[in-house]
């Protein structure tokens, strides 16, 4: 008896379920069925709202260029009739990357991160024209009326840049030529690219030589392609004294050799350095920084074209193996990027005031 009331007590709940599930199910497909049948009708604000909404990620515009006196704008920053400001507040300072390409005069800003449509004001003297676009995030691109050197500084959330031409500079010009860059990315190791290493090293030696009784000028500043006649030309526009190009080794039948070289062209030369010392300078200079291994001194072939060229001082220094994982990863490491760098930098501050 009691197996009989458990049986029809299971069958009832089954049932029960059933037609749960199968009304549920009828009363979805009405409401679908009415809501597609209804039409929607959006204000003027709303349908704005809407299109804005879907505009696309990337965006261009072209940047309308104030002449002012920055300092009836604000008076944040001291001494600026002769400065081009650019407002913005900022959280880190390294979130903004300012380069310069002499060779074509173009002034490049980008903010990372950030998406903001900017209008720069003040001394616009120096600058022919401006476009900005944003997409991860913001870039502003002048064009110059000559090569100039940038100087930047930064005051309370707000961005400050004085131009200096290049002709008018009294100081001797040390040119950092990072290589590779844009599609030409060099040797690559997972994530690690030789461009960017490259680029690394020379933005920190530009940012530690930035009160120095010399100036260093970078051939590119950011992650663009430049051929062999361009950076020669980048060298003559700034009128160079010292010339370092920066590279890195591969060897992928030797994948445990490490250690830095440079490459110096023995025909050079002039006023007591020649470039076997100079390359000699800053090899040792940088492996002792470094805490890294000297592979030696190699002569430039008929290949290497800019160091043949060139009327003054040069060496091209490759600052390690990609092919080994060991030194790739320290390659990729911001510590070790800088003591690269310090590296140079000693050795420029003894080389420099020898010529």
């Amino acid at each position: 008896m009691k197996e009989d009331k458990w049986l029809f007590r299971t069958k009832f709940i089954k049932i029960s379920l059933i037609a749960c599930i199968t009304l549920a199910v009828l009363c979805m497909s009405a409401m679908m069925v009415y809501a597609s049948s209804k039409v929607v009708v959006l204000s003027e604000e709303e349908q704005a709202e809407l299109e804005k909404s879907k505009e696309p990620e990337s965006f261009t515009w072209k940047i309308v260029l104030e002449e002012k006196d920055s300092r009836n704008k604000t008076d944040k920053i001291a001494d600026t009739e002769n400065c081009f400001v650019i407002p913005h507040h900022l959280k880190n300072a390294d979130d903004i990357e300012v380069s310069v390409r002499y060779d074509v005069k173009k002034l490049q800003i980008v903010f990372k991160d950030n998406k903001v449509l900017y209008q720069p004001y003040g001394n616009i003297e120096m600058i022919e024209s401006g476009i900005g676009t944003y997409d991860v995030d913001t870039t502003l691109s002048f064009t110059l009326k000559e090569a100039c050197y940038a100087n930047v500084f930064f005051y309370d959330g707000e961005l400050g840049i004085r131009f200096e031409p290049v002709k008018e500079n009294t100081k001797k010009v040390v040119v950092i030529d990072p290589g590779h860059g844009g599609k030409m990315t060099g040797t690559k190791v997972g994530d690690i690219e030789e461009k960017n290493v490259t680029l690394r090293i020379a933005r920190e030696v530009e940012k530690m030589c930035r009160n120095k009784d010399y100036v260093v000028a970078l051939t590119r500043g950011y992650d663009t392609y430049m051929n062999t006649e361009e950076r020669i030309n980048s060298i003559k526009a700034v009128d160079g004294d010292f010339y370092i190009g920066l590279e890195c080794c591969s060897d992928v039948e030797d994948t445990q050799r490490f250690g830095m070289s440079a490459l110096y062209n023995s025909k050079y030369y002039r006023n007591g350095l020649n470039n076997v010392s100079f390359a000699d300078r800053v090899l040792k200079s940088t492996c002792e920084a470094a805490k890294n291994r000297a592979e030696g001194l190699i002569e430039a072939t008929d290949e290497d074209v800019i160091l043949r060229v060139l009327g003054i001082p040069g060496m091209t220094l490759y600052t390690g193996y990609l092919s080994n994982p060991e030194e790739a990863l320290l390659l990729d490491d911001s510590e070790y990027i800088r003591k690269i760098a310090a590296g140079i930098v000693n050795a420029l501050d003894e080389v420099v005031d020898l010529k």
